[in-house]
């Protein structure tokens, strides 16, 4: 009697497949589903050794969008394997297939998606300010592409469509050349970054500090308080001026006493120089020297480096050392000489009876 049972059992059908058959699909959507469990594992280990040695950002957000996306993945493509071995008619059969990849291939925009926001997230705190325009834009690309590939794949001919697509685009490329450049330049700078926000930089006759870098014009504000708008392709057209690469600033400053400066005072002067200098932080000395025999001065050179790349900063210790020059040599009676001219004016000689008239 068991025996009749079990062999009714084995007999018996479901929707055209006995339950043996049944049994392998599901021992083969659980071995695949752990296989790419494995996988995911393994790629893991391999991104966290990487991640140890270089401390790399972008792998950390590739690491953490696949563990936390892999599971709906797994659970798509097993159920897809583990349909092929039973026997479904045929409409039925190609319904499912349509219908694994459908989500198969969402699941893998989503995922794609999911990995730009995640990236720009990073780079955006981390490295530079990129507006989010540019992650929709390339989410939305995503989206495009990955709804023709599930077209193409259920049996729609999406030819005709790509092939209009393609002709538009190069009639908008060609119609808008100017706005593309400066977008792609914006990624040149995103990239290459010659300058970022807040940066002060000089491009050829303008200056200021960035304010914004968007996909068509940087945004500066100049010392004066203006802004400034200049296309992305004009500005890495230019020579650029980046002042916040500086390790230090040199500083040449030139000044001049009065002939009258006795001689022994005039040898004090570059000593006493060159102890101010040494004395103030943040500033390297580098050389002070009698120059010049000027109309109306006697002129010396001085020439230091602030250590710093902050132009405000730079400012104040210029200030600080010639107000302590002036104090300095104002103690030991030098004084500052300023443009003066001799007048000579020749004698009254109209009385003077040997003067001709």
């Amino acid at each position: 009697m068991d025996n009749k049972i079990i062999e009714k059992i084995k007999g018996a059908t479901f929707l055209g497949n006995s339950l043996h058959e049944y049994a392998i699909a599901v021992v083969i959507f659980i071995v695949s589903f752990l296989l790419i469990k494995y996988i995911e594992v393994l790629f893991s280990k391999v991104l966290n050794k990487r991640m140890q040695k270089t401390k790399n950002s972008a792998l950390i957000v590739i690491n953490n969008t696949v563990r936390s996306s892999i599971i709906p993945i797994a659970i798509a493509i097993s159920f897809s394997l583990a349909l092929e071995p039973l026997e479904i008619e045929l409409g039925t059969k190609e319904l499912s297939s349509k219908i694994a990849t459908v989500v198969l291939s969402v699941l893998i925009i989503i995922f794609l998606n999911k990995l730009v926001r995640n990236i720009f997230n990073q780079y955006s705190v981390s490295v530079h300010n990129i507006p989010s325009s540019i992650v929709t834009i390339i989410q939305v690309l995503i989206w495009i592409l990955g709804v023709l590939f599930i077209l193409a794949n259920i049996g729609y001919d999406v030819t005709s469509f790509v092939t209009g697509l393609g002709v538009g685009g190069v009639a908008i490329a060609l119609a808008s050349q100017s706005i593309l450049g400066d977008a792609f330049n914006y990624f040149i700078i995103l990239f290459d970054k010659p300058f970022v926000k807040g940066d002060f930089i000089k491009l050829e006759n303008l200056s200021g500090t960035v304010i914004e870098i968007g996909l068509k014009a940087v945004q500066l504000r100049s010392l004066t308080g203006e802004l400034i708008y200049i296309s992305n392709t004009k500005a890495l057209s230019a020579t650029i001026q980046n002042y916040n690469d500086l390790e230090k600033r040199r500083a040449e400053i030139s000044f001049g006493v009065e002939y009258s400066t006795p001689y022994d005072k005039l040898q004090q002067i570059s000593n006493i120089v060159k102890e101010i200098v040494n004395a103030t932080e943040i500033v390297e000395f580098d050389r002070v020297y009698f120059s010049e025999f000027g109309d109306s001065s006697l002129n010396f050179q001085l020439i230091y480096y602030v250590v710093s790349s902050s132009i405000l900063e730079y400012a104040e210790k210029i200030e600080e050392i010639n107000m302590k020059i002036m104090a300095e040599l104002t103690k030991i009676n030098v004084g500052f000489a300023f443009p003066t001219r001799t007048l000579y004016i020749a004698p009254d000689n109209s009385s003077n009876p040997f003067v001709k008239k």
